[in-house]
């Protein structure tokens, strides 16, 4: 899992891939995505594009869809804070701070500074549902059951928000993470400052734990593939009608599918990194202990 630019002018988040950029299904769904935007709403008939298109059309956001469903996580470890509190009075921090112990891997710099820092990241990810797939959800399906609809020009139903607001949260993590170093051990001295850092850290990791409930993996795969059925009945529905669609509206739809992409690769990515720092405080209070 890395964090990088990709997709464009706003900075983006997505797992890499050592597959060639033909056989990368997230490429190739934003590839499907522009060109919704840009040659299915310039062509003269846009149902004779979407027919035209065809089954390669079709496989390229089928893929797409299918591959934002097959992240797999573990769940979250149970913290005990309260618990680490007691224990932390009993340790001299002069004793530990030189001792090597686990950390994030490639992580550098404070991990209480960070666990902090992920605060917002953690609050936006949690509302992908709320902010993301269910707006998504809600406009393509508005236009699913209402064809008549679909030659307006202006006053389209809100969609997903603007992926565009993870960009200076995305710079705040990359930070903490060095180029090419992957040690997963630091000393304890390094991460923090005292004994109270680790478990204010530690209190921090269980509300983001709470928070997190919100938007399980599990929900979030379910509404990925809802909204992956719902777009499939859009797109055939726009292959057998006779031009029902504005430019405006083929422009809105590229844009809300590859906004949402973006979107669930950048909760893909927020999990997994509140995942393994969660694995690395489990993992801190059993060498405290």
């Amino acid at each position: 899992m890395s964090i990088y630019t990709r997709y464009g002018k706003n900075e983006v988040v997505s797992v890499e891939s050592v597959a060639d950029i033909q056989n990368d299904p997230m490429r190739q769904f934003y590839r499907v995505c522009e060109t919704i935007s840009t040659e299915a709403a310039d062509v003269g008939s846009v149902a004779g594009f979407f027919m035209r298109a065809g089954n390669n059309f079709s496989m390229a956001i089928k893929r797409g869809f299918e591959f934002m469903t097959t992240y797999d996580w573990a769940p979250l470890p149970t913290l005990y804070p309260g618990n680490m509190r007691s224990i932390a009075r009993t340790r001299d921090y002069m004793v530990w701070a030189d001792k090597f112990v686990s950390q994030p891997r490639g992580f550098i710099g404070n991990l209480h500074d960070y666990v902090n820092s992920m605060e917002a990241r953690i609050i936006l990810a949690a509302q992908i549902k709320e902010l993301v797939l269910v707006p998504a959800m809600q406009r393509l399906g508005y236009y699913v059951t209402n064809p008549n609809q679909r030659t307006d020009t202006r006053d389209f139903p809100g969609g997903s928000a603007d992926v565009a607001q993870t960009a200076k949260l995305l710079a705040d993590e990359a930070k903490y993470y060095g180029k090419g170093d992957n040690q997963a051990t630091a000393a304890f001295g390094q991460l923090f400052n005292s004994m109270n850092e680790f478990v204010a850290a530690d209190y921090k990791l269980a509300e983001y734990a709470v928070l997190m409930n919100k938007a399980k993996p599990a929900d979030i795969r379910s509404s990925v593939e809802a909204l992956s059925v719902t777009a499939q009945g859009l797109f055939k529905s726009l292959g057998t009608s006779n031009d029902p669609a504005s430019k405006q509206l083929i422009q809105t739809i590229g844009t809300e599918l590859a906004n949402t992409a973006k979107w669930v690769e950048w909760y893909a990515v927020q999990y997994t990194k509140l995942l393994e720092t969660t694995q690395v405080f489990a993992m801190l209070e059993k060498e405290l202990r």
